[in-house]
Formats: structure tokens, sequence, C-alpha cells
């Protein structure tokens, strides 16, 4: 089965009645990520432009099948080409959207493609999270990250930028050490067979 009818099929059970509008935001995704990454590395160029949809795009959305919804402000944190937040925007119209990044190339290349898209309320952010938290304190209802893992000195500036009762949402695999730090935590367990083992961590302020 091709990787994009996999995606597909996903958003057809946990969101029926928005999978087709779904899918089309996605190819036009697809489509500039694709085009950007020749130019700028905004994911693996190992990978398969056809895996796009299974394991960033749909690793994206594994929140579908849980009770995490997303609003408010949310930051993406190291979002590199714009995963998870720009699928999850693209399911949440209504948020407002940061993606932070500290390569300045690809804050340009996810500002470029947000504004191909049309996306309202969603900016990239350059900065370095140790830069960005001396100016903003208590902002975000929603802290996302994928793909990164939380050191001791990441703990204090992501909860400082937690609004209260904000909460953060990681997108791990198997390695869950760095969870250690955190107390007051959730461990939701989202495998899928075209992914593997996949996990969203929801930690509360």
């Amino acid at each position: 089965m091709k990787q994009k009818e996999v995606c597909k099929q996903y958003l057809e059970k946990y969101s029926p009645d928005r999978a087709e509008q779904l899918i089309e935001k996605l190819e036009h995704y697809h489509t500039l990520i694709t085009e950007v990454n020749s130019v700028i590395n905004l994911y693996s160029r190992k990978t398969d432009p056809n895996d796009l949809w299974t394991h960033h795009f749909l690793d994206s959305l594994l929140f579908l099948q849980t009770d995490i919804r997303f609003k408010g402000k949310v930051l993406d944190f190291g979002t590199g080409g714009g995963l998870p937040g720009i699928p999850i925007k693209f399911f949440n119209p209504d948020i407002d959207l940061s993606l932070l990044d500290a390569r300045m190339k690809k804050v340009a290349a996810i500002d470029e493609m947000i504004e191909d898209m049309g996306l309202t309320n969603a900016k990239g952010v350059w900065s370095r999270l140790e830069e960005y938290v001396m100016h903003k304190s208590s902002v975000y209802d929603f802290i996302v990250c994928r793909s990164v893992r939380i050191t001791p000195e990441y703990k204090p500036m992501l909860l400082q930028l937690l609004k209260p009762k904000g909460k953060i949402v990681l997108y791990k695999s198997k390695n869950l050490d760095d969870l250690e730090q955190f107390s007051n935590k959730q461990i939701l367990d989202v495998s899928h067979p075209e992914i593997g083992t996949r996990k969203l961590i929801i930690i509360k302020k």
C-alpha cells in the first residue's frame, strides 16, 4: 500500500469528516517541502519522499487517536521543516502557532511555505531556546516537540514558556530516559505498524 494511502486511511478513521480536506493540505505541504529540501535540508535526504506521508505527516497527527486537542497559543520547539506544528495547524486552524528553530535558513523556508499555503496566525521564529526564553514567560498553552531530547537545561526554560496549566507534548519512540526528570506526566502509546513504536508524553505544568 502506498504511504499516502496509509495516511489517508488513518485520517478517514480518526477524522472522517475532514480527511479529504486534510489530505489536500498535506499534498500542498508535501510539494513545497520536497522542493525546498533539494536546497535546504529540512529532513534527511535519505528519506524517500513517499515516506514523508507516514514517518512525518502521519506521525505528526498521531494525537488524533488520543484526547489531546490543541488550542490557544502553540510553540513547536525544534521544528526543523515545520513538523509536527504545520500538520497540527492543518487540523486546528484556530491555534496561534510559532515554529521555533535555531537555523535561520530553515525558519526562512518555513515562513515561505506558510505564506504559500495561506496559513494565518502561524510564523517561524529564528532563535535558540536560551535566547528566546529571556524575552518570553507564561506565553503558550501547548509546547510540542518531536524527536528532540529534553536535556535538564531545557526543562526549566520550556516550563517558563508555558502558561499556568499549560502542557508539553513530546513525540517519542523507545528511548524515554529523558522523561525521568518530569514527575507530572502521562504516557500514551500511539504506535503504528507503518511507523513503529511511538509514544506521546503529556507533561503538565
